[in-house]
């Protein structure tokens, strides 16, 4: 998993590829590392899910290039950004037709309201379907 992230250029160095030291300790810290990722993503997905989440203010889960960096002023105060919020949103079971028609038909063309994509290439959409 670490060396098919989009982030790993060692793809690149084909047979010149040099696995990393075998050494217990070396290894123990790359697991470390991976665990923190995966950790963090568990953590964002449960963020997007929640009802609470904003898409101009996310939270500090997510990349800071996510949050707006301006604020408006009105009489010499800072105001607090509108963003919509999925409260919303519930979630929906359907049947296999219907599912196969969102996937294939429906969002493909849909364009997104918030389409962002996180430092290792995972992309968080949000739809508004009517």
């Amino acid at each position: 998993t670490v060396f098919s992230s989009p982030q790993c250029d060692r793809t690149e160095e084909g047979d010149a590829f040099m696995p990393p030291d075998p050494n217990a300790e070396y290894i123990q810290k790359l697991r470390m590392v991976a665990n923190e990722e995966k950790y963090l993503l568990d953590k964002r997905i449960l963020s997007f899910g929640d009802r609470s989440f904003q898409a101009g203010n996310p939270g500090h889960e997510f990349p800071r290039s996510w949050t707006s960096r301006f604020q408006i002023e009105q009489d010499g105060r800072a105001q607090t950004p509108v963003v919509p919020n999925k409260s919303g949103l519930a979630k929906v079971e359907v049947d296999e037709t219907l599912r196969k028609a969102l996937v294939n038909d429906i969002l493909p063309t849909a364009a997104p309201e918030f389409n962002q994509t996180t430092e290792d290439g995972v992309v968080f959409r949000i739809y508004n379907m009517g």
